[in-house]
């Protein structure tokens, strides 16, 4: 533990020594009175201080510096998020990402959008982040919400919404190609092409990426391999001045190994377009109309007692209209939206293979600034599925500047958690001993969350501070039980717990120059519930701990620094039933890049550097201490 603390104070002082070598980098520092601007939290333009809910922002800059391969590592060092390394025998799943707790194989209270469009797995719940079709090459920034959203974003929504919003076109015509190599024989190649005229534009990329298998806890290598193939495209057409269209249309092909006894392999690929209309009318209107369409198909052999093939598509469209009144003292959101879901298994429907689940939801979100130091938001939405009936959502907030550059927050939210067609009409066998039954009596989970915060800003925004208390309770909470039927095993869900989280978030980040900033933040978290079960209580860390930063050393080089500890927690994999106490650890990551012109950039990155390997989930593989390097060069732009 000591060797751990000296690493992490050392890498947290690097970037504070490289940030006193900055002389007058920004005059009057001016850029320190930005304020950040966020989408998710309301579905409107607004800054982090006026949103009715905790939300965060991870910048392109920050992506850049973070030198993450894998889209779960960008966000293992934030407040309130749990992200952990696994492998899931049937999903082909190789990494679990929660918000305010509850880390499990599939955490189906957390949504998350791609562009506004939800990438939830409509057959087992949660989200496959390997597959979702978006490349990080093409990310313009991740906007985190911690706590309910549901009246904006329906059931699933529980616990926080992730929008990953992608770069739009630039205004210049370029090409970037950026090549990776490192440890377990990883090979990125990362292409992309965009450019913009008067009145349209477009971006075209595509990502191939391989890598083999991390150690095994018993020694050697799982059967762990991944191969991807990511491309996506974003294109727009101004129309008129007022109306805009935008389409974006994307595809994934996975191929990776899963460690299990009988080493299956995972095949999936997904399709999807999504079309978008935007005009806006006189004064503060606008109309956002959105029509998606996505294609799945997994394939996973050989498993008992034959290969596990899948295929769901999904429609979704909406409408959302914006309305303002008063010079911009009330906005309102009012929007209808309806989903459905088409999914197709023999093995895992073996009662009925075919299953459909339709969505409807309709919202009213209205923000009404009382006076310059009081603003007031409420929210309702109704939901009507197949497989979780009516669910009804709530959001009520006051928030409160009483001085300028500190806001004060209270909140009050309602949220549920619809079943998964898996746990309610399910009947798969997983094991000549193990078998999946269905549960058609199941119900949505209820949630009910009371938050406080602060947010402080000091010394002309170069500190910022944010302090979150949240006190969360979920009724008729979902369970999954193992019951002995003879020689054989039943997994089942059912709604027999109720759960009760207390939690608080507390932030910090200090800017010492464009570019140049230290954070720290911490994240405390228990869980009790009603009937002892331990995969509920224990599977969230109590204490989380994360710091760095990231600085310009000097002409052309740039570093970054993350750090990050964890306590012990328990995992169960819901395929095997295996319960597994992971110990506490720390991970440090690490990148030095250097750029000798614009256009041309060498970089050099190392994660989990302070041990060789740690366990994160128990499925026979460990994380292990990994290195790559690369480089990046731009033909055209600026």
């Amino acid at each position: 533990m000591r060797s751990a603390l000296c690493l992490a104070a050392a890498g947290l002082a690097l970037p504070m020594l490289a940030g006193r070598a900055w002389p007058q980098a920004d005059d009057a520092f001016s850029f320190f009175a930005e304020e950040a601007k966020v989408i998710t939290a309301s579905r409107r333009i607004q800054s982090v201080r006026e949103a009715p809910v905790a939300v965060e922002v991870i910048s392109a800059a920050e992506i850049k510096a973070s030198g993450a391969i894998n889209l779960w590592d960008l966000l293992r060092f934030r407040a309130g998020i749990d992200a952990f390394e696994s492998r899931n025998a049937q999903s082909g799943r190789r990494s679990i990402v929660s918000v305010r707790g509850f880390s499990r194989d599939f955490v189906s209270e957390l949504q998350v959008l791609v562009d506004g469009r939800s990438v939830y797995d409509p057959i087992q719940g949660g989200v496959g982040w390997e597959n979702i079709p978006v490349q990080i090459q093409d990310i313009e920034r991740i906007e985190i919400v911690r706590g309910p959203n549901a009246v904006l974003y329906g059931s699933n929504s529980a616990l926080g919404v992730i929008n990953i919003i992608t770069r739009t076109p630039s205004d210049k015509r370029s090409a970037t190609v950026r090549q990776t190599v490192g440890s377990m024989n990883t090979h990125i190649t990362e292409v992309a092409t965009e450019s913009s005229r008067e009145g349209y534009g477009f971006r075209l990329s595509h990502t191939y990426s391989a890598n083999g298998g991390f150690p095994k806890q018993a020694g050697g290598t799982a059967n762990d391999f991944a191969v991807s193939n990511k491309t996506n495209f974003r294109g727009y057409w101004q129309i008129r001045p007022d109306t805009k269209a935008e389409i974006l249309s994307g595809v994934a092909l996975n191929a990776s190994g899963v460690p299990a006894a009988q080493d299956p392999q995972h095949r999936y690929r997904t399709y999807f377009n999504t079309a978008k209309l935007t005009h806006d009318w006189s004064g503060e209107d606008q109309l956002e109309v959105r029509v998606s369409q996505s294609d799945s198909y997994l394939r996973v052999y050989p498993v008992y007692p034959t290969s596990l093939d899948t295929h769901f598509y999904q429609w979704d469209s909406e409408a959302v209209q914006h309305m303002g009144w008063w010079s911009g003292r009330m906005q309102a959101a009012l929007g209808v939206s309806y989903r459905y879901a088409g999914m197709y298994s023999d093995q895992i429907f073996g009662n009925s293979p075919f299953q459909q689940n339709r969505v409807a939801q309709g919202f009213l979100h209205d923000t009404f600034k009382l006076t310059d130091e009081l603003t007031v938001v409420g929210g309702v939405s109704a939901e009507h599925s197949d497989t979780g009936g009516w669910s009804p959502a709530f959001q009520a907030t006051g928030i409160a500047n009483p001085w300028t550059g500190h806001t004060f927050r209270a909140s009050y939210s309602q949220a549920s958690t619809i079943p998964s067609p898996v746990k309610k009409y399910g009947d798969d066998q997983l094991s000549p001993t193990t078998r999946l039954v269905s549960n058609p009596d199941m119900i949505p989970d209820r949630l009910s969350s009371y938050d406080l915060a602060y947010i402080g800003e000091w010394f002309n925004r170069r500190l910022a501070t944010e302090a979150d208390l949240y006190y969360m309770v979920i009724k008729d909470r979902t369970v999954v039980k193992n019951t002995i039927v003879g020689p054989a095993v039943q997994i089942k869900s059912d709604n027999s717990d109720r759960a009760i989280a207390r939690g608080a978030e507390l932030k910090l980040r200090y800017d010492l120059a464009k570019g140049a900033n230290l954070y720290a933040n911490y994240t405390r978290e228990v869980i009790t519930d009603i009937v002892g079960n331990r995969e509920c209580t224990a599977s969230t860390p109590v204490n989380k701990f994360n710091l760095g930063g990231r600085a310009r050393l000097g002409p052309g080089w740039s570093a970054a620094v993350n750090a990050g500890y964890k306590d012990g927690y328990l995992t169960k994999s819901t395929v095997t039933g295996i319960y597994q106490d992971q110990p506490a650890y720390w991970r440090l990551d690490a990148g030095l890049a250097y750029s000798p012109r614009p256009e041309l950039e060498f970089f050099f990155n190392g994660q989990n550097l302070l041990i060789p390997k740690h366990r994160e989930f128990n499925d026979a593989v460990m994380a292990p201490r990994a290195f790559y390097g690369g480089a990046t060069l731009k033909f055209g732009g600026s």
